[in-house]
């Protein structure tokens, strides 16, 4: 052996590791190298529209429907809350004079449906822009109320004892009839609820 001795028991030649070949991939014309690109493929975006399509078709509609329920629910709450209010309200008034308050004075005070809904929209909370539809839950009763608005009307007087408030819950969403509830000033007897 010339140069370099070898270890006992080896013939002097060195191995060499076997390199795996590269799998050559092809190429374009341009010299750029075609790779696999991940993506999704036509069946599973179309599977994804097939679901998005079935899941809009029930949910649309449901929501539609909770929202007429809610608006609903929303008016009835309203007219529910004036019922009570001019209740209340009359009741107050006429402690009032029974404990000796000027008729004329308190008369100037309620003697126009207008003063009536203001003073019911400064008490009730929030109800200057509470109904379903965005506007004042109460408004006078008039040709150009708006929707989903409880109306009030007044006629008589409280003077001569002949004052009759009329309250009305409008046809809207689930309601298919108007509901109204009458109070006059002379008491209980008065109170007419008609569907």
């Amino acid at each position: 052996m010339r140069g370099r001795e070898c270890a006992p028991g080896t013939t002097g030649l060195r191995r060499r590791k076997k390199i795996p070949k590269k799998e050559e991939t092809p190429t374009l014309p341009s010299g750029s190298t075609l790779e696999k690109q991940g993506g999704f493929s036509l069946i599973e975006l179309m599977i994804v529209i097939a679901i998005i399509s079935v899941v809009t078709t029930f949910a649309i509609p449901a929501y539609q429907n909770y929202v007429v329920s809610a608006n609903s629910t929303k008016l009835n709450v309203h007219y529910r809350q004036g019922v009570n209010w001019v209740r209340t309200e009359m009741a107050r008034l006429q402690t009032q004079i029974a404990g000796g308050a000027d008729l004329a004075t308190l008369e100037e005070t309620r003697n126009e449906v207008a003063e009536w809904v203001d003073a019911l929209l400064q008490d009730v909370a929030g109800s200057e822009t509470a109904s379903p539809l965005g506007g004042p839950a109460f408004a006078v009763a008039a040709q150009d109320a708006p929707p989903g608005a409880v109306t009030l009307a007044l006629q008589g007087s409280i003077s001569d004892g002949s004052l009759q408030l009329t309250i009305v819950r409008p046809i809207f969403g689930d309601w298919e009839n108007a509901d109204t509830t009458r109070f006059c000033w002379g008491g209980v007897d008065c109170v007419v609820s008609a569907p």
